[in-house]
């Protein structure tokens, strides 16, 4: 009598279990590493953006703190305060109560920077009463202002050289392209004759600037609108 050995295969819908397993463990150490790793970059511009605020460096500062917030992650709360505090410095009010009001949100009354934060945001009332007060202003304390532009001195226009014959007010003839003859085509072959067009001097008078050799262009720096604004701070 043959005996036959009884093999033990996995079952299709076990080694699809693990599969899936296997995939949701790759998933979830990839989001680890990759958390681990924006917060390891949170942290570093943290110590730096700190370091730039309290020597006050505020433009780096602002850049650094950018850079944190750009890294769409979780972010510690101080980064709000210093970062508020950053703008603050540098009288960007409206975006500093922004971030100042938000750590107030996320920390209690005993949190480090909450007396300070409480300060700035007084002040910041002040400024916001002072700046409802401008109404030229924008919501940072800013109005703008027009003044002559410097490059055309308030004309729109400025006179330079013919684009077409670069200032010397002649073009090349169209009829003779410059050969100082026309070519006629006869039965007995090509004639040439005196171009007539130009007068056999090969060139005629500039049809863009009419022979003056200059033409009128509008002043790059304003736009031909003949002045520039400028943005002026009302409140300090």
């Amino acid at each position: 009598m043959v005996k036959f050995r009884t093999i033990n295969f996995i079952n299709l819908g076990h080694l699809k279990l693990l599969l899936s397993a296997f995939v949701i463990v790759l998933m979830f150490s990839s989001t680890v590493n990759a958390q681990s790793q924006d917060s390891s970059a949170i942290e570093q511009f943290m110590r730096l953006g700190k370091r730039q605020f309290e020597i006050g460096a505020y433009k780096a500062a602002d850049v650094t703190f950018r850079k944190a917030l750009n890294l769409r992650t979780f972010v510690p709360d101080e980064l709000c305060y210093f970062y508020g505090n950053t703008l603050y410095q540098l009288k960007n009010y409206s975006l500093s109560q922004n971030f100042l009001n938000k750590y107030l949100e996320l920390t209690d009354s005993n949190a480090t920077y909450t007396d300070t934060t409480l300060a700035l945001l007084t002040l910041l009332e002040q400024k916001q009463k002072l700046i409802e007060a401008c109404a030229e202003c924008d919501e940072d304390g800013f109005k703008i202002e027009l003044h002559e532009c410097h490059v055309c001195s308030g004309d729109g226009l400025l006179i330079g050289p013919c684009n077409r014959c670069q200032g010397s007010g002649e073009e090349v003839c169209k009829v003779c392209l410059g050969e100082k003859v026309e070519i006629q085509r006869t039965s007995f072959g090509r004639r040439y004759i005196p171009c007539t067009n130009c007068n056999e001097t090969g060139y005629v008078q500039c049809t863009k600037c009419s022979g003056d050799g200059k033409l009128e262009y509008k002043c790059k720096e304003c736009n031909g609108k003949g002045v520039l604004s400028r943005k002026v701070r009302v409140v300090d």
